[in-house]
């Protein structure tokens, strides 16, 4: 765990570069995030292998591709956490879930040195959960976000690589976050818009316009609209959560629930 956290130092950095309103590049905080990456392959020899897909399983037996994937999702996983923290409560209640249904399989394998590792996740989350939902009296900002994005990603892959599941199971456990960066870097190449720059499109922005629409709501009142948007989102994608854990070890299973996912 300590190691662990070793590791994330850099992306706590690359977030708070941003919380702190520091002039820089999108290109700098990706490349400082990058570092975090490196580290994980590096000294915790984390590896994926095997994507359960036989031509990228074939380039993902030459090192440098898979320290580059490797390095690719973690920093990935890290900004989709970051996109999805828009409304009180929904980032955490999220890891919240995660991490619960994580336990939940953990204990029954007697994993203790993990089920510490996911339980420590859960209780710092919580803190700030109890604080920042629904009211927003502390925020997690792009610092917090990374880090929980980072902590989570490493997590689940562990746990699939201790437990023999489908690698699958990671992107089910992640698709929320995963699928908005990738709706959001389509939607963005479309309209020939710089997948870096944010914009108004995602999927809890969308909903939150739905619910003002039908919840209006004055200025001391917008909790009602963060409440509703993150509830809405977490009764959609926990069902999802459950089918990961239920179909763990079946790929074909997990590919059709992605795909119904996407749609």
């Amino acid at each position: 765990t300590r190691l662990i956290m070793i590791c994330s130092i850099p992306m706590y950095i690359a977030g708070l570069i941003d919380d702190f309103k520091i002039s820089s590049s999108a290109y700098l905080r990706i490349s400082i995030m990058a570092i975090s990456g490196f580290l994980v392959w590096y000294f915790l020899g984390l590896r994926i292998e095997s994507v359960d897909i036989w031509f990228i399983d074939y380039f993902l037996g030459i090192s440098l591709i898979q320290f580059l994937f490797v390095c690719i999702a973690i920093v990935g996983v890290a900004n989709a956490f970051n996109i999805v923290d828009g409304f009180n409560g929904l980032v955490q209640s999220h890891v919240l879930a995660i991490g619960l249904s994580l336990v939940a399989g953990l204990s029954i394998n007697n994993q203790q040195e993990t089920t510490l590792f996911f339980l420590g996740v859960i209780f710092s989350t919580l803190g700030v959960f109890v604080l920042n939902f629904p009211f927003g009296k502390i925020f997690l900002g792009d610092s917090g976000a990374y880090l929980l994005g980072f902590l989570v990603a490493i997590a689940v892959i562990f746990h699939y690589q201790q437990n023999n599941f489908s690698p699958w199971y990671v992107l089910t456990m992640l698709s929320y976050p995963v699928f908005e960066v990738i709706f959001s870097i389509v939607r963005k190449i479309k309209i020939k818009k710089s997948p870096l720059k944010p914009d108004d499109l995602h999927l809890h922005m969308i909903i939150h316009k739905r619910v003002q629409k039908i919840f209006i709501a004055s200025a001391d009142f917008n909790w009602v609209h963060h409440v509703s948007v993150t509830v809405i989102l977490f009764t959609f994608n926990f069902p999802f959560l459950l089918l990961a854990q239920t179909f763990s070890k079946d790929t074909t299973a997990l590919i059709f629930v992605n795909i119904f996912y996407c749609l």
